[in-house]
């Protein structure tokens, strides 16, 4: 949501994320209203200082949040909490940013995310080609995996405008919030809450609309998957995001949303479906910065029928040992940017953020 803010009606809130706009590393704001704030940059949490007041952050509410979302969180138990995106380009403006409000023990806390506008190049977040290539797919599913903050939503966004650039598609995104916005009219942005209710409901409102990409936000459920595998088998090209530390339990983490009798047919479709699985993680500089580690499963044969058995160890196997078609481990990453004449990151750095460190050898 983009909104003309006049100085004579300008929260402080705004100023506040403004001034640290810029702040090297900078990814995220926290502050509870009338006590304090900090800032998380490059991964850490640094300075506190005084936070706005309560009143305040009532109108910077106002701005970012829908009418809707106002009155259902306001009304005790509706909603628990607003997320919104929110921009301010104005001179003196604050850019581009996430929202998220809740209630907790000591009234509101506010989180912050700053983003960028447009979604970055493939290249610039050295992306490996094997997962660029598989937008030229006219139809499937492809998983975005890790922890929240690890870079899923920009890798998606980052595929998007590769897509766009190479293979003239129509997007519908489907996102709790929009993030990066797209200057195309062959991009149908749609926000949870404002645009539809629910991820399903958005899936089935989007294949109504004839796209060849949807990209949409995570799989939480059971209808969430079968109408995002749905979607793929229609012939549409799918990037979704899990919520999992590897890319070997996505598979495990989709079908456990299914009914116990439903598995096996879910794992069929999705052993039919699927693409690849991008898992990624950020990792510390040398020098300063984060850059991201990626995983990248594709689905070969033995991964098919691995995932149509529940095999997760089989997964895991090809996924170290089959590197002619692009496969690699957030190890095998890890390694490769620990290592040569001029390293990326620390041997400490790999080794902490690899989920098997006795597999980062260097």
């Amino acid at each position: 949501m983009a909104v003309g803010v006049t100085t004579a009606t300008r929260p402080r809130t705004l100023d506040l994320i403004a001034k640290y706009r810029n702040v090297p590393g900078i990814s995220d704001l926290h502050f509870v209203p009338d006590r304090t704030a900090f800032v998380r940059a490059d991964g850490d949490n640094s300075e506190r200082f005084a936070a706005p007041s309560l009143e305040d952050v009532h109108e910077f509410m106002k701005l970012v949040a829908s009418p809707e979302q106002l009155r259902e969180f306001n009304n005790e138990g509706s909603l628990t909490a607003i997320r919104a995106g929110y921009s301010d380009e104005g001179e003196g403006g604050i850019g581009r940013i996430r929202v998220q409000v809740k209630q907790h023990y000591y009234g509101l806390k506010v989180a912050i995310r700053y983003l960028q506008n447009t979604p970055p190049g493939v290249a610039a977040i050295d992306l490996p080609e094997t997962v660029t290539q598989w937008m030229h797919k006219p139809s499937g599913l492809v998983l975005f995996c890790g922890i929240t903050g690890t870079g899923k939503t920009t890798t998606q966004a980052s595929l998007v405008h590769y897509a766009l650039s190479k293979t003239n598609p129509h997007v519908i995104t489907l996102e709790n919030p929009i993030e990066y916005l797209y200057d195309d009219d062959r991009v149908t942005m749609r926000e949870l809450g404002r645009h539809f209710r629910t991820f399903d409901q958005g899936l089935f409102d989007a294949m109504a609309d004839d796209p060849d990409i949807i990209m949409m936000g995570e799989i939480l459920n059971r209808e969430t998957a079968e109408a995002a595998l749905y979607a793929a088998e229609s012939g549409h090209l799918v990037l979704a995001t899990v919520h999992t530390n590897s890319t070997m339990h996505a598979a495990d983490r989709i079908v456990s949303l299914f009914d116990t009798g439903e598995r096996d047919m879910a794992r069929t479709v999705l052993a039919l479906q699927l693409i690849g699985c991008v898992g990624s993680k950020l990792v510390k500089k040398i020098g300063g910065g984060r850059r991201a580690a990626f995983e990248v499963l594709v689905k070969t044969p033995s991964v098919a029928g691995a995932i149509a058995k529940g095999n997760t160890k089989d997964i895991r196997d090809a996924l170290t040992n089959t590197r002619s078609v692009g496969m690699q481990s957030l190890e095998q990453h890890l390694r490769l940017l620990a290592s040569g004449p001029e390293p990326q990151i620390t041997a400490a750095e790999a080794k902490n953020a690899a989920e098997f460190p006795d597999e980062v050898r260097l």
